[in-house]
């Protein structure tokens, strides 16, 4: 045997061996492409923890919502898929010093015993919204969102214009367009933009609205491919959205100021690109500034720290 083959057979080692212990360095597109038709549901639970300090008193309120969402693949094209989403179960619960609030749309009561700030829950069940999601995870088009949160606002049969203007636009920012889009960017917002390998990342950056004025930064991480699902991590960097629009309610201009993180794991389904499970855990700190505009503009700031828990599963 001669030198040269020598060293093509010595190369070749090297190779079988570095692939043995590494691997191969496949590239994954990570795209949704369900089939046409297909149902699914979306199980939707965020549990969130809210510590404030109020002139010495500390007020904890403790709230978990979890919404059930029947998905239908409704339309198709080679880029975009149209979906409809029905809100299937919803059950929610808040204990604070004021104590317990329930709700259970398999297990509820008459509405006449029904605790007011929860009326709205009740609407939503049956209402149905419609969105457009490319292969990408890019949502637009949603709609009926704003007939679902004019029942909403009816459930709660106030008469006042001033109380119904208020109570629409604190519901938007879960359950209007906005918000719903918001929720939409959680589960379908997880794709990278190119081909990726083991250890790849990209970034992106996101507002959220639904409760604080949110400016998140996130880095996601393509890890490795078990059992036909993708796992990625996110790491997120928020603070408080400085473009957000102040929040005024009854002569109070409401400010926040807060900085957090948060850490996800995700795990998409390769065969359909559907996120199959989502778990989050966010802290945030910060202050809130109060100012009384009808009282000669008198402020007040106090602590707050945020706490959040998300996870969404999804089932075929």
């Amino acid at each position: 045997m001669n030198s040269y083959t020598i060293k093509q057979n010595f190369f070749l080692v090297l190779i079988l061996l570095s692939q043995a212990f590494f691997g191969y360095s496949q590239s994954t597109i990570l795209s949704f492409h369900p089939v046409q038709k297909q149902r699914f549901i979306i199980d939707y639970l965020m549990k969130k923890e809210i510590s404030q300090e109020i002139l010495g008193d500390t007020i904890l309120v403790n709230q978990s919502i979890y919404i059930s969402y029947l998905f239908e693949v409704v339309e198709q094209t080679k880029t975009e898929n149209k979906i409809k989403a029905s809100y299937h179960k919803i059950r929610y619960s808040q204990n604070s010093r004021e104590g317990q609030i329930t709700y259970d749309s398999e297990n509820k009561t008459t509405l006449e015993e029904m605790d007011i700030s929860i009326k709205g829950y009740d609407a939503l069940i049956d209402e149905s919204f419609w969105f457009t999601v490319s292969n990408k995870g890019e949502i637009k088009d949603v709609t009926e969102t704003q007939q679902i949160l004019q029942k909403m606002v009816d459930a709660y049969g106030i008469f006042d214009e001033n109380i119904q203007k208020n109570l629409y636009k604190t519901l938007e920012k879960q359950y209007g367009h906005a918000g719903t889009t918001e929720m939409l960017h959680h589960i379908f917002g997880i794709y990278p933009p190119n081909a990726v390998q083991p250890q790849t990342s990209w970034t992106s950056t996101s507002t959220r609205n639904s409760d604080f004025p949110i400016l998140a930064k996130n880095t996601f991480t393509f890890n490795k491919i078990i059992n036909g699902l993708a796992s990625i991590s996110i790491s997120s960097k928020l603070s408080t959205n400085s473009n957000a629009t102040q929040q005024e309610s009854n002569g109070l201009i409401i400010q926040y100021d807060l900085y957090g993180s948060e850490a996800s794991s995700i795990q998409i389904d390769i065969t359909t690109g559907m996120l199959n499970l989502l778990e989050s855990k966010q802290q945030t700190t910060g202050t809130v500034h109060i100012t009384y505009a009808t009282e000669n503009n008198v402020k007040m700031d106090w602590p707050i720290q945020i706490i959040k828990a998300l996870t969404i599963k999804v089932i075929y």
